[in-house]
């Protein structure tokens, strides 16, 4: 099973839990411009995650404040 697509139209605690009830094995990678970060599964567990960009808080901060639109101030207090 293949699936393409953009976080805008799914959520991606939707496509983790999925892949979790499905016991799938593999590789989910989510890019955006110069960015990419990836999850491996086995099983429907997650076995190892990681990204191309040092500093990972940086791509959580702008996948919530530019995707899915959650408001920069809360944001913040959690990146302290």
């Amino acid at each position: 099973m293949a699936l393409s697509g953009s976080l805008k139209d799914f959520d991606i605690s939707y496509i983790v839990q999925i892949i979790a009830q499905e016991s799938k094995t593999g590789r989910l990678v989510l890019s955006s411009d110069d960015s990419e970060a990836f999850v491996i599964f086995k099983s429907g567990r997650i076995v190892s995650a990681g990204t191309n960009r040092k500093n990972i808080q940086t791509m959580i901060f702008n996948y919530l404040t530019k995707i899915r639109a959650v408001s920069p101030d809360s944001v913040t207090e959690l990146r302290a």
